[in-house]
């Protein structure tokens, strides 16, 4: 399917829908084709801009996608709530975007109550690891770097710290 869009005599086919053979007995893969400069030349198969592989996997801006969804370059995604997983088969986040109710901002990497996450609380960076002995499962914070001074506190889950670590330009 081809769209032939504009107000002149000499519009072109600037956009397409294509089956593409990928195989043997009729196997393809269906495109999308999007030209968007201002001349009087159709699309080609260049203006590709998404596929959806026999495969079922869909690619934006790649002509070979190896995932159910692959981008090759930037992407944004918008969260209409408060929270963006990414997640396993086992729906364990494995990356989690929050804005909390208090206005705190969190990005856990790992599984919150895993054997380790980094997030970011109230502007600090803070590693957290599971307790060792596997007497339990709580989480125990064990670095945070400090802002606004950049200040790094060891063992940080305890009323008192094992220490901080302070860099300073050679200059001062």
């Amino acid at each position: 399917a081809f769209c032939q869009c504009g107000s002149n005599s000499t519009a072109r086919a600037k956009s397409a829908i294509a089956a593409v053979g990928s195989g043997s007995y009729g196997r393809t893969d269906l495109c999308f084709y999007v030209d968007g400069t201002a001349d009087n030349n159709p699309v080609t198969a260049a203006d590709e801009k998404v596929r959806i592989n026999k495969s079922g996997n869909v690619g934006i801006g790649t002509t070979s996608p190896n995932e159910k969804l692959e981008v090759s370059g930037n992407a944004l995604i918008q969260s209409g709530g408060n929270q963006i997983k990414l997640e396993n088969s086992a729906t364990t986040s494995l990356i989690r975007m929050e804005k909390t109710s208090n206005g705190n901002d969190y990005m856990i990497i790992g599984e919150e109550n895993g054997v380790s996450n980094i997030k970011s609380v109230d502007q600090d960076i803070v590693i957290s690891l599971q307790d060792t002995d596997g007497s339990s499962t709580s989480m125990n914070e064990q670095i945070r770097v400090r802002h606004p001074d950049g200040k790094i506190q060891l063992n940080a889950s305890t009323s008192e710290s094992r220490g901080i670590i302070n860099f300073k330009n050679a200059a001062e």
